[in-house]
């Protein structure tokens, strides 16, 4: 060993101005990309992404591991770090276990600080994008799309048609293809809605948005997108990422 040099250390708050917390399923092999995606550049944003089981039922007893397990992710989000925002990022998991538990949830490791969901998100955009009429392209069954109808509904938002793939399980909605996901959503858009929502953050439609609203003419939001920039408001820093759809540019 050589002689030791001493060196001064000079210590700052963080890395990044702001740190977003995203809890994904551990099947998830699509959310990181598209937040990577919406990221890109010198944005002054950090993303710290901690994986949760992927829940197996809606019963009493499923919902409330579903909760143990969400508040297990958010208490290993960087424990010794503050967090601006966390994203949970599921919307019928949201629906199913209800926003208020899956923030009481997150709440458990991290008190008060603001959670985002593709749910919440989607209604927040479409009120920012004024928009009242939607098309819904899901890889859901029948029961999963109704919550999401349901709910859009109570917000004000009118869901005219649901176009839904034929995907057995959450592996499975992340290996749709691209073309699919491109045809799907011509397919699906009523020529009454004013905005195709591309909900699931397992399906790759992110990286289309631009590319699909030039197609087809409206906005198009996806599941990552909304809760991406629901995140970013909640925790105040208003980004706008260029090429990723009309709602980052607001």
């Amino acid at each position: 060993m050589g002689i030791r040099v001493p060196l001064a250390t000079a210590l700052d708050e963080a890395p990044a101005a702001t740190r977003i917390g995203v809890i994904v399923f551990d099947e998830d092999i699509t959310t990181e990309a598209d937040l990577a995606r919406l990221n890109a550049g010198d944005t002054g944003v950090a993303v710290h992404v901690s994986r949760m089981p992927l829940p197996l039922d809606a019963s009493p007893a499923g919902l409330a591991r579903t909760a143990n397990d969400i508040a297990a992710a958010a208490a290993s989000l960087v424990p010794s770090a503050p967090l601006d925002a966390v994203a949970y990022s599921c919307a019928t998991g949201t629906l199913q276990l209800g926003y208020a538990a899956v923030a009481e949830a997150v709440w458990r490791a991290r008190p008060g600080v603001p959670v985002a969901t593709p749910i919440t998100g989607a209604v927040k955009a479409f009120a920012a994008l004024d928009v009242s009429r939607i098309s819904l392209m899901t890889p859901y069954g029948e029961a999963l799309n109704g919550l999401i109808v349901e709910h859009l509904a109570k917000a004000g938002v009118r869901t005219l048609n649901v176009a839904a793939f034929d995907a057995p399980n959450e592996v499975d909605y992340a290996r749709i293809s691209l073309s699919s996901l491109r045809d799907g959503a011509r397919s699906a858009m009523h020529p009454d809605a004013e905005a195709l929502f591309i909900s699931c953050t397992a399906l790759r439609g992110t990286g289309l948005v631009a590319e699909l609203e030039q197609t087809l003419g409206r906005a198009v939001v996806t599941g990552a997108q909304v809760m991406w920039w629901e995140a970013l408001r909640l925790a105040g820093c208003p980004l706008q990422s260029a090429g990723a759809g009309r709602l980052l540019t607001l």
